[in-house]
């Protein structure tokens, strides 16, 4: 989780980005995302609700959480937002990440047009 931190801090430090078509990975999630976050400060929010899901690790056997279909930081309005709220902190010691990740929920998940909204299959149906 620390190695995670860093880079959230180091995203943070670079700015807000939009989509990054020059990056390999492009679209790693969905076409036209928002890279500003390329690791999500709310990893593992264990919140099927926002398109993850508990998944059982091919090369380990054991259950980790994956965001492969979450779009919810990939969005632009709420990508510009965590940013604006973690731009100033000591990230991740300085902030409420569960109450944040609540606010951006509430403030987001609903209302915005461009978060697909996704069944969730079980890994491997």
């Amino acid at each position: 989780m620390d190695c995670m931190s860093d880079v959230v801090r180091k995203e943070l430090k670079r700015g807000c980005i939009g989509s990054n078509t020059k990056c390999k990975y492009h679209p790693c999630h969905h076409e036209g995302q928002d890279c500003t976050f390329c690791y999500c400060p709310f990893y593992p929010c264990n919140d099927p609700e926002v398109g993850g899901e508990e998944i059982v690790s091919p090369k380990r056997g054991t259950p980790v959480w994956s965001c492969m279909n979450c779009h919810f930081i990939h969005t632009e309005p709420v990508a510009e937002y965590v940013f604006e709220k973690l731009k100033d902190s000591d990230f991740p010691d300085g902030v409420d990440l569960k109450g944040l990740f609540a606010d951006v929920k509430s403030r987001f998940l609903d209302s915005c047009e461009e978060f697909p909204k996704r069944s969730h299959k079980k890994y491997g149906e």
